[in-house]
Order: structure tokens, then C-alpha cells, then sequence
């Protein structure tokens, strides 16, 4: 690399002597078709998933109706009658241990991990400040929550903890955030927000069925990163020449004339083969 830090670029001369796989145009044909089939599942996966963040959402307006026009008259509160949110605490990233074992939410989820954690049990995180103020995370046991994040303090016992999770996320706490440069979520702010609140029956039975779909979203992320893997390990096998190898063998005759007229068209010299 040369060049100021922050302005580096690689040289010139270096890509043009840089020298890449070029096996014949039918073996990269093979190579693009595997890589394809293998792309096309994780397309299929990613759709899926697509699909199964709107489950959700429609359980919860299968169960209780649309929040909004309450079509059930199911109780609604203001949150300021249901719970209580606190700042979390500052912690810069040159301060984290980045070998610790306990997550760090901020505003957006985990932003790093940390040696020492402010919570001994799971807590309802909040999005405090920027772009994703409002967004709901539910940190777990042993965590720590900086000062870019709002956390659940106090709950009423009318509340199942992972009920009012869900019941926040589809409030949409960012329309309320304040409109300056830097978005902006606060106690004042969404304590005038009304909920849904349930019988904990309901409550509980609903839980319970998110935790269905959780195990079945568990699964899915396990297939995803598998999928991932394998097109990894396929791309790093294809410039290798792993991916197509028993594929070369068994072409390797019809390979082998076609190399030869590819060398004739770019001028190199030919093998000689014996008579």
C-alpha cells in the first residue's frame, strides 16, 4: 500500500502483475453454475426469513386486535401508569475489554462486550439517542447498558416482561423521539403512550407462542450461517480449483482442446503433446 494513512491505494504495477486463475471458459461456466445454486439457496433462506419477521406482528393482531382502533376494547394504559426507564450507563468503546463475556447495548443492540455487566437479570433495552432511538432489544442475563439506551426499571405486575417487549417494539417508540439533528427518545417522551394490556393469560399464552417462533428463528439462523459457510467455503475452492476438480478429470480431453485454442487466440505458446 502507499500513500498517507487514510489515503492508501494499492499500486499501480501490482494489479498489473497480479495474476489471477483462468481456466477455460466451460470449466468457468461449471464454476458460475455451482455458485449460483449455492447463491439461489441463500436467496431463498433470506426471503424466508423476510417472511417470518411479519409473524409476529400478525399474532399479535390475530390475538389482540390492532393496537391503534383496539377493535376488541381490550384495557389500554398509558406507560407512565405501567413502568418506569432509567439511562444506562456510560461506557466508551476505548473503556470496553473486548475478551470479556458480557454483552454491551447500546442504541442499536450489542456494540461490544465488556468484563464486568450492571444487570444480573434480562432487561427491556430502548434505543435512547440517533437513528435508532425507540428500537426495543431485550438484553440477557449478565449485561451492561450504556447511556445510549433507556432500560426498564420498574414494570407493574399487570405486565409479562417479554409481553411488554413485544407490545413496545410494535408501538413504534421512534415516531415519538424529538425531530432535532439528534434524535432524541425520552421517559417524558413515551410515557403518554398507550398499550394493550391483556389478562396475563393472554399475556401468557402469547409468550408462549413467540417462543415457538423463536425456537423455529434460532433454527433459521443456524441454516443461514451454514449457508453462508458453504458459499464461502465454494468461492475460496473455486479460485483454488477444489470446486471443479472431479468435473476437470472427467473432461479433462475436451479440456485440454480447448486450452489449446485459447492459447492459439491469445498468442501464448501451446503445449506439445506426444504423437
Amino acid at each position: 500500500m502507499r500513500g498517507a494513512a487514510g489515503q492508501q491505494r494499492v499500486p499501480k504495477q501490482f494489479l498489473a502483475d497480479y495474476q489471477i486463475p483462468l481456466p477455460p471458459l466451460s470449466e468457468q461456466r461449471r464454476i458460475v453454475e455451482l455458485l449460483d445454486r449455492a447463491d439461489a439457496l441463500r436467496r431463498m433462506r433470506r426471503d424466508a426469513d423476510a417472511l417470518a419477521e411479519r409473524v409476529l406482528p400478525a399474532l399479535f393482531y390475530q390475538m389482540f386486535g390492532d393496537p391503534r382502533s383496539n377493535p376488541k376494547g381490550i384495557k389500554k394504559k398509558p406507560l407512565k401508569k405501567l413502568l418506569r426507564v432509567k439511562s444506562g450507563s456510560f461506557l466508551p468503546a476505548r473503556s470496553m475489554d473486548s475478551e470479556g463475556p458480557y454483552p454491551v447495548y447500546g442504541g442499536n443492540g450489542i456494540n461490544g462486550y465488556h468484563s464486568e455487566y450492571l444487570f444480573e437479570e434480562p432487561v427491556i433495552v430502548i434505543g435512547r439517542v440517533g437513528a435508532y432511538c425507540g428500537v426495543v432489544h431485550r438484553a440477557p442475563p449478565r449485561s451492561w447498558v450504556t447511556d445510549n439506551a433507556l432500560y426498564v426499571s420498574e414494570m407493574s405486575d399487570e405486565l409479562n416482561e417479554r409481553y411488554l417487549e413485544l407490545a413496545l417494539r410494535l408501538a413504534n417508540l421512534n415516531q415519538y423521539s424529538s425531530k432535532a439533528a439528534q434524535p432524541l427518545i425520552s421517559g417524558k417522551r413515551i410515557y403518554p403512550v398507550e398499550i394493550l394490556v391483556p389478562d396475563l393469560d393472554a399475556q401468557e399464552t402469547f409468550v408462549n407462542r413467540v417462543a415457538a417462533l423463536d425456537k423455529l428463528n434460532a433454527q433459521a439462523a443456524k441454516s443461514r450461517k451454514a449457508l453462508d459457510d458453504l458459499f464461502t467455503l465454494m468461492l475460496q475452492r473455486a479460485f483454488s480449483g477444489e470446486l471443479t476438480a472431479a468435473w476437470r478429470e472427467a473432461h479433462l480431453k475436451e479440456l485440454l482442446q480447448e486450452m489449446e485454442a485459447q492459447a492459439r487466440h491469445l498468442g501464448l505458446p501451446q503445449s506439445t503433446q506426444p504423437a
